[in-house]
């Protein structure tokens, strides 16, 4: 007798197969390239981070031993154009001080206005997510070909660079420059918080990734001082997060505020108390916490902690149906809101931090977590096939209904990896 688990596993194969070249989106207009579309809402847009992962997930899916033979070598070198074409044309439009749009359309090369400044509106802005130098290497590794980056690891640097100027405060970890576009979107850890002011977990593991990978590619190209120097970023900047975000007494890490100067038109009053603490914790328990255990870089024993304390916590992140974005116990716990711009983050189960949670699971020893975690997550979306004949961009932590936008697939892809077990 096949079980519901082998069941909604095939179910979630079978569609994926169908999915994904709908995600394929020829060269047209600003976009001079092919492209990868997300679905759903997002039809003929190329968003920075959702191109990345929808990277992942589909070469992931070439792995898979059920279903990966099915992908033939013409598709999967079509694929790899798409994914080539999708760097390209954020280069395309990359500024002459190395930042890089988030989101782009056929009519638009830069919706949010990354790389002017000043903005048209006069308002600080973000730029593109780092995660185009991991784009670049899983392109690079997948097709067997340096010569896209050999082409665009001159444009990957100055990327950085400029998010070194833009966005590095004194303390070493980067902040947003606002909160418009910061992939999970109402974060109350930086939503309608002030400009330069939140040193997010999200934009500085994947920093610390993206520098990583950044070595790697130096590596293959024989850039040997490139390598090095990223080596180095990367080393500083996961021990900043480890100085500054991880609080001892409750066992998690969280995002920090930087706002810890002292400012006054009187200089001599309180002169002689300068704010030696670089940065506050923002204790609100956000899944970002847990992309330390992701990129390596927090210890076994506050990875047990965390665990333990906080990720198998049916009160506070794990539901029926997956990890929650928010903690339970949080005051802004509204998981049930159905909104597009903001996307709602407080508290939904959302499948790419589920899957991120998964595979640090996996990094720091806890299969027995990762495999309770992958079942919930391979039940919950075969019952949305199930019973919508398509995926949702997220969903309720208490019904395990999709909330919002039915037909996106993209990361929720991931899953399939999910179900293979380790990795």
């Amino acid at each position: 007798m096949v079980s519901a688990e082998d069941r909604y596993a095939t179910l979630l194969r079978e569609a994926a197969v169908a999915a994904v070249p709908k995600m394929l989106r020829p060269a047209e207009g600003k976009l001079r390239h092919p492209y990868l579309q997300p679905g759903g809402g997002y039809r003929r847009q190329l968003w920075d981070w959702d191109s990345f992962w929808a990277t992942v997930a589909v070469l992931q899916l070439f792995g898979d031993p059920v279903i990966g033979p099915r992908f033939t070598a013409d598709f999967r070198r079509m694929f790899l154009d798409h994914v080539a074409g999708s760097l390209r044309n954020f280069f395309d439009h990359q500024s002459s001080d190395g930042s890089l749009p988030i989101n782009m359309t056929p009519a638009c090369g830069d919706v949010f206005s990354c790389t002017v400044r000043p903005t048209p509106t006069g308002e600080e802005t973000n730029m593109g997510k780092p995660v185009f130098g991991q784009m670049l290497l899983a392109y690079t590794r997948a097709a067997r070909d340096y010569r896209l980056a050999r082409t665009l690891f001159p444009p990957l640097k100055r990327f950085h660079a400029c998010w070194r100027t833009r966005y590095l405060d004194r303390c070493g970890l980067f902040v947003w420059g606002s909160d418009v576009a910061i992939g999970v979107d109402d974060d109350p850890t930086t939503w309608a918080r002030p400009p330069f002011s939140s040193a997010n977990l999200l934009p500085n593991v994947l920093m610390c990734e993206d520098l990583r990978a950044a070595a790697r590619i130096a590596g293959m190209l024989g850039r040997t001082k490139d390598a090095a120097a990223a080596r180095t970023q990367a080393s500083a900047l996961a021990a900043a997060i480890r100085r500054h975000c991880w609080d001892e007494r409750d066992g998690f890490y969280y995002t920090v505020d930087v706002q810890c100067r002292r400012r006054t038109a009187l200089g001599w009053v309180h002169r002689t108390l300068d704010a030696f603490w670089e940065t506050l914790p923002l204790k609100v328990l956000v899944w970002t916490g847990f992309l330390t255990m992701w990129g390596g870089i927090a210890t076994r024993t506050q990875a047990r902690r965390m665990v333990r304390e906080h990720l198998m916590d049916p009160g506070r992140f794990l539901s029926p149906f997956g990890v929650r974005a928010i903690s339970r116990d949080e005051q802004m716990y509204q998981p049930e809101i159905k909104r597009g711009n903001p996307s709602n983050w407080l508290g939904p189960v959302w499948i790419l931090p589920n899957w991120i949670v998964w595979r640090g699971l996996l990094r720091y020893g806890y299969r027995r977590e990762a495999a309770v975690l992958s079942r919930r997550i391979v039940a919950l979306l075969g019952r949305d096939l199930t019973r919508t004949d398509t995926l949702h961009e997220y969903y309720s932590p208490e019904t395990g209904r999709g909330v919002n936008n039915p037909g996106f697939w993209n990361w929720n892809l991931l899953a399939i990896d999910m179900i293979r077990g380790e990795p």
